[in-house]
């Protein structure tokens, strides 16, 4: 015997025969399929745009994170460029060998640890000292100061002294080495 149910409001209401059949009541099978069809497209672009959201969200993440770094990285880039002249300082120092033997060993000794300090915290940020004696002349990394002359044919278009040492900061230039250039004349 089928049940019956009366509705209290428009609301679908199914009902169950004995034969596990279930049917709507108030509207057509076609009606209810466009509504399905209306629910599923708008269920389909609600999911569309939240994974275009979430997408958003890692891409703006990841955006900041890069800035971050890039800023980070400027940042010490240029706190170093600035340490750059006091390297110098220390260099000019050990390279006067008069004044620097004169000096008390204690003293000695103490610069050089102050020296070594430092270069060790800055190459922990990435500062890669580079002095590139005998090595062949590379205008992306060098800067001639003056060319000079050389008796060794080998020697021509190599760098016969260190002005001053170059520097990268993870594997970007710096400050290129200042370096005179032997130049070979027969």
């Amino acid at each position: 015997m089928p049940h019956k149910h009366k509705p209290d409001n428009n609301d679908d209401v199914e009902i169950v025969s004995e034969e596990s059949e279930t049917r709507p009541i108030g509207k057509s099978d076609t009606k209810l399929r466009a509504e399905l069809h209306s629910a599923n497209v708008e269920k389909q672009k609600y999911l569309e745009g939240w994974q275009r959201a979430q997408a958003d969200l890692i891409n703006f993440k990841r955006g900041v994170e890069e800035d971050r770094k890039g800023s980070t990285n400027r940042i010490i880039s240029t706190f170093i460029e600035e340490l750059l002249p006091v390297l110098d300082s220390f260099d000019l120092a050990f390279g006067n060998k008069e004044a620097w033997e004169a000096a008390p060993k204690n003293w000695r000794d103490g610069v050089s640890y102050i020296h070594q300090q430092l270069l060790g915290v800055l190459r922990e940020r990435g500062l890669e000292v580079f002095s590139p004696e005998g090595q062949a002349f590379n205008p992306h990394e060098h800067e001639s100061i003056v060319a000079v002359p050389v008796t060794d044919r080998a020697d021509d278009g190599k760098v016969v002294a260190v002005i001053q040492k170059g520097y990268k900061i993870g594997g970007v230039l710096v400050r290129p080495a200042r370096v005179h250039v032997g130049h070979f004349e027969e």
